[in-house]
C-alpha cells in the first residue's frame, strides 16, 4: 500500500514539475519508470490534444532527453514510446484513441488497379500475426495489423494505386488494314496477359475510316504496342494487292467503269489527307514498272465468261471497293410483259371496250376487263369475287378478261389465250413474252418478211421473151 502511494505523489510531482513549463516555447521531458497514464496526462497538457484511452492501455514508460522540444517534437516522441509499448493513436474526428496496436482494421479501396494483385505483393511485409485479404468485388484490400504497420503499407499502395496517364495514342497506319492488326494484337495479349486483370490491358481501337488505331494504357504498354505495329506496318514485296470477286446480281462489265470512278475518287481524297507526302506513296496509287515508267497500281477488269471482277488496289482503297460492291451486288426486281397479238372480227372489234373496277378485299386495287360479250360490269364483278381462276366460264368462248396475273394461285394470262384460241371469230397469231430487269428500257419485236412485188419487166431476146418480177422484203 505504501508503495502504490508513493508512486502516485511521484507521478504527481512530474505532472506539477511540468505544468509550468507547458507555457513556454519548448519543453524537456524526463520520465523514468512512470506511469503510461500520467505520460498520457502530460502530453494531452503539452500539446492540447484530446485522447481517449483504452482500459488495456497499462505499464511503464521511461523517457530521457537531452534537449527541450516543442509541442510537435513531444507528440511524435509520444508516438514512437506507444509503438514501443504495443500501442497506438488512431485520430478519430477531434479525439486520438489509444489502444493496443493488434487490434488496428483497415480497409483499403483501390481504384486503378485490381485489389487481388495487390495481395502477394503485399503478403510478405505483414506478419504471420496479421491478416492482408481481397474482396474482388468491390476492389478492396482488408489489413488487419498494427498500426505502425498499416500505415506504412498504406504508402506502398499508395505508391502503386496510381491512375494511368490517360493519354490515348493515335497510330495511322500506311501500308497495313487496322482492322486486321487489331485482331492480331487482340490474340496476341490474350496469350501473354491471362493472368492480368482486365484493367491492366491496354485497349486497341480500329478506325477504318482513317485507318488509324487508338491505343490507351500505361506508357509502357503504350510503347511496346508501338514497336510491334511499327514492325507490322510494312509495305508488301509487290506493292498493291490483286483480288478477285465474283457477282451473283450484278454484271461486271456494268460495275467496272462505276467502281474506276470510285477508286479515283478515293485516290484523291487519300493524297489531299496528306499533302506533305510525295505522289508515288501508296495512297497516290502509282508504282514503277519494270521498265522505269509509271503504271498505276489501281486497276479494274471484268471477266465477261465467269461474271467476276479483278481489282488490283492498294488495301485502302480496295476496301473502299469492296463495300461498294456489296451494296450494288444486290438482287433486282424483274418485270414479266405478256402480249396477244390476234386477228378479230369487225363485229368482234365493235364490242371492244374496256371497264374498270376495284376489288376491295386488301385495299382498292383497279383491274381493267374487257368484254366482247353482252353480259354488264356486275357480272363480271361477281365472276372476278367468285373465282378468278374460271372467269371465263360464265361468258362462253371468246375473249372475256384480259388483265395480268393477279396471285400465284389463281387467275393466269394463260386464261385469256384459251379463251380468245376458242372463239371461231378470233385467231391468235403471236403470244410473245418479255422479262427485263427493273429501270430498264426493254423492246418486243414480232413480225417477219413479207415479199411485196416492186415492179416487173421483159428480157426479149432473139429467139424466146423472158419476163421478171422483182419483189421487196417488208418486215
Amino acid at each position: 500500500m505504501r508503495t502504490q502511494l508513493l508512486r502516485i505523489i511521484i507521478a504527481l510531482a512530474l505532472v506539477i514539475s511540468i505544468m509550468p513549463l507547458a507555457l513556454a516555447d519548448n519543453v524537456r521531458l524526463n520520465f523514468k519508470g512512470a506511469d503510461i497514464q500520467a505520460v498520457i496526462t502530460s502530453v494531452a497538457d503539452i500539446t492540447g490534444k484530446n485522447f481517449i484511452v483504452d482500459p488495456r492501455v497499462k505499464g511503464k514508460v521511461t523517457i530521457i532527453s537531452s534537449r527541450a522540444m516543442n509541442a510537435r517534437e513531444i507528440y511524435q516522441v509520444f508516438l514512437s514510446v506507444l509503438d514501443v509499448h504495443g500501442y497506438t493513436a488512431i485520430p478519430v474526428g477531434k479525439m486520438i484513441k489509444i489502444l493496443p496496436d493488434a487490434d488496428a482494421n483497415q480497409v483499403i479501396e483501390v481504384e486503378h488497379v485490381a485489389a487481388a494483385q495487390l495481395v502477394p505483393i503485399l503478403r510478405p511485409l505483414v506478419p504471420p500475426q496479421g491478416h492482408l485479404a481481397a474482396y474482388p468485388q468491390s476492389n478492396v484490400l482488408i489489413i488487419s495489423d498494427r498500426a505502425r504497420n498499416i500505415g506504412r503499407l498504406l504508402k506502398i499502395i499508395k505508391r502503386i494505386d496510381q491512375p494511368t496517364s490517360g493519354e490515348i495514342e493515335i497510330i495511322r497506319l500506311e501500308y497495313a488494314a487496322a482492322s486486321d492488326l487489331v485482331r492480331v494484337l487482340t490474340t496476341l495479349q490474350q496469350q501473354e496477359q491471362k493472368g492480368q486483370a482486365p484493367t491492366e490491358r491496354p485497349t486497341l481501337v480500329a478506325d477504318e475510316r482513317t485507318n488509324s488505331i487508338l491505343v490507351g494504357g500505361d506508357r509502357s504498354a503504350r510503347l511496346q504496342l508501338r514497336a510491334i505495329i511499327s514492325h507490322l506496318d510494312t509495305p508488301a514485296e509487290v506493292e498493291g494487292d490483286t483480288h478477285v470477286v465474283y457477282l451473283k446480281y450484278a454484271n461486271a462489265t456494268d460495275l467496272v467503269p462505276v467502281l474506276t470512278g470510285v477508286g479515283d475518287s478515293a485516290k484523291n481524297i487519300a493524297v489531299k489527307a496528306e499533302p506533305g507526302k510525295a505522289a508515288p506513296a501508296p495512297a497516290a496509287a502509282v508504282r514503277r514498272s519494270s521498265g522505269g515508267g509509271n503504271q498505276p497500281l489501281f486497276d479494274i477488269q471484268a471477266d465477261e465468261s465467269s461474271n467476276a471482277l479483278v481489282i488490283t488496289a492498294p488495301p485502302s482503297i480496295y476496301r473502299s471497293l469492296e463495300a461498294v460492291i456489296r451494296q450494288l451486288d444486290i438482287r433486282r426486281a424483274q418485270v414479266l410483259v405478256e402480249a396477244v397479238i390476234a386477228e378479230i372480227s369487225s363485229q368482234r372489234t365493235s364490242e371492244l371496250g374496256i371497264q374498270w373496277i376495284f376489288d376491295g378485299s386488301q385495299g382498292d386495287k383497279p383491274v381493267g376487263v374487257i368484254n366482247f360479250g353482252n353480259n354488264p360490269i356486275s357480272s363480271l364483278a361477281a365472276a372476278i369475287a367468285n373465282n378468278l381462276g374460271a372467269i371465263s366460264d360464265p361468258f362462253g368462248p371468246g375473249m372475256t378478261v384480259g388483265v395480268g396475273k393477279f396471285n400465284s394461285d389463281t387467275f393466269n394470262f394463260a386464261a385469256v389465250i384459251r379463251a380468245l384460241e376458242g372463239d371461231g371469230e378470233t385467231n391468235v397469231l403471236s403470244t410473245p413474252s418479255l422479262v427485263t430487269m427493273d429501270n430498264e428500257e426493254a423492246e418486243i419485236f414480232i413480225g417477219q418478211e413479207v415479199s411485196i412485188p416492186s415492179g416487173s419487166f421483159t428480157v426479149s431476146g432473139s429467139t424466146a421473151t423472158n419476163p421478171f418480177t422483182t419483189f421487196e422484203r417488208v418486215p
